[in-house]
């Protein structure tokens, strides 16, 4: 079964299914409160958070939205994110308080056990479109700076 760019390159193979016992899921935010905060940080994307130990000794929180055990391929992403008009360094804010993690936040990917992220972005480059390999085919972001649309495959053999 071919997975990644070449699942991608593939159309002719889509939409047929994956063989029996393949899983596919779509985490995605929601407010578990039941109070329609999609839209909130810590409340709706944060699965839990982390602290990572700097080299200079420091401690570092990471906010994990995404976490699963592989093999796998994460194909899909997408940041309801808003263009901030509010002077905050960088640009980008999600909706809602400007004192969340997230005003000024790096994306960061650890596969497969990694101790240094794979991927270590600002929000808005990351979703941005100008960043190769991050660009349009793969990557869209609406006009109004409303969500932006990553297609980039990330393979993992263990998480």
């Amino acid at each position: 079964m071919r997975t990644g760019f070449a699942a991608m390159y593939n159309m002719e193979q889509l939409p047929l299914l994956f063989p029996n016992g393949t899983q596919t899921k779509q985490p995605l935010a929601y407010d578990a409160t039941g109070k329609n905060w999609d839209h909130h940080f810590l409340a709706a994307f944060t699965q839990y958070v982390d602290s990572v130990k700097m080299p200079d000794g420091s401690i570092r929180k990471e906010y994990v939205i995404y976490d699963e055990m592989g093999p796998g391929v994460l194909y899909r992403q997408q940041m309801n994110a808003w263009y901030d008009r509010s002077k905050i360094p960088n640009g980008w804010l999600a909706w809602g308080e400007p004192n969340q993690p997230r005003a000024d936040a790096n994306i960061c990917y650890y596969f497969d056990d990694e101790k240094e992220p794979r991927i270590n972005m600002h929000l808005k480059d990351f979703f941005g479109t100008k960043n190769k390999p991050f660009t349009e085919p793969l990557a869209f972001v609406d006009s109004g700076y409303l969500f932006a649309n990553l297609y980039y495959p990330f393979a993992y053999k263990k998480g």
